[in-house]
């Protein structure tokens, strides 16, 4: 996650409690466009301390846009919401596509300022801080919002969203409790958090996965709309350059994908983190916002002598 930032995000029993609340906020005249707001968390946990250790990085953004834009295309542009394959495919991260969004299509974006910005998690909280966006083609300017470094480390627990509200949009409180890790994933017929060493030079890659399944409902009175959960895994090589690359395998809660890359001489280190995603949209009020949750655990690879299952 970066400046430019995405985020992502998930959640289990998922409720929200005191959705869209209004606070009392500097603001004025609405000014003309739509304004959707992306808030999310990606909690994430080393594989082998059970869930221990998790540590939260939150992201907020808010887009005024016009009303030939298309918000989610310009959420994606600004790192505001994550890119997934569709499921069943593996896809390497961070490569610039053909059919991205020429800047010429686009009308000016604002990132808006909403005034402060808090999460709270258990007994910690933190205040988001603001980054100025860097200016895109004179297009897209403003700030967003993003963790500081300093929060202490993530609960168990839900997580809330405060937003004071400035600029004409409203402040809120959201609460939403996180979705549950993905607890089992196989790379190679091994699982892993085992410590063994079961990659070697030559070895194609499979991973499997399970995860937990739920039926989310919440009250109509709410205007929530829960899509469904999405899970998917990033395998990050570094070979012996330092060089990275990184792709991105979608799937169901069971899934099963063979990796378009191949373990060679000159690879140092894998390291694999799966997610298990929840979006809920929030449709009252003047505001679109979309909460994204992420349930994250991540483990390094051992390389060694094992036999992988090819």
């Amino acid at each position: 996650m970066r400046v430019g930032i995405a985020a992502l995000v998930a959640a289990p029993w998922l409720w929200l409690a005191g959705c869209a609340t209004p606070v009392e906020g500097p603001g004025g005249a609405e000014e003309s466009g739509a304004v959707h707001g992306y808030l999310s968390v990606e909690r994430n946990s080393p594989w082998e301390q059970q869930g221990q250790g998790a540590r939260d990085v939150a992201f907020a953004t808010f887009l005024r846009v016009q009303e030939a834009t298309d918000p989610s295309s310009v959420a994606r542009l600004v790192g505001a919401v994550p890119e997934l394959p569709a499921e069943g495919v593996c896809r390497e991260l961070n490569v610039q596509e053909a059919t991205s969004m020429p800047l010429r299509t686009m009308s000016p974006v604002e990132l808006l300022r909403v005034g402060e910005v808090t999460v709270r998690s258990g007994t910690s909280a933190g205040k988001l801080v603001t980054r100025a966006y860097p200016d895109v083609a004179h297009l897209v300017s403003g700030v967003v919002y993003t963790s500081s470094g300093r929060e202490s480390p993530g609960a168990s627990g839900p997580v809330t969203f405060e937003v004071g509200g400035a600029e004409g949009v409203p402040g809120f409180s959201v609460e939403v409790p996180m979705p549950p890790v993905i607890e089992k994933l196989t790379m190679n017929g091994v699982e892993v958090g085992e410590g063994q060493e079961w990659l070697a030079v030559g070895d194609a890659v499979e991973l499997r996965w399970q995860a937990p399944q739920e039926d989310v409902s919440l009250p109509p009175s709410l205007g929530t709309v829960v899509e469904p959960d999405r899970f998917f895994v990033d395998v990050s090589v570094i070979d012996g350059r330092k060089s990275s690359r990184t792709l991105r395998c979608s799937g169901g809660a069971e899934a099963r994908l063979q990796v378009p890359l191949q373990i060679t001489d000159q690879t140092q280190a894998v390291t694999l983190t799966a997610h298990h995603l929840r979006t809920v949209r929030l449709t009252e009020g003047q505001i679109r916002n979309e909460i994204r949750l992420d349930a994250a655990r991540s483990a390094t690879v051992r390389l060694g002598e094992g036999e992988g299952v090819r």
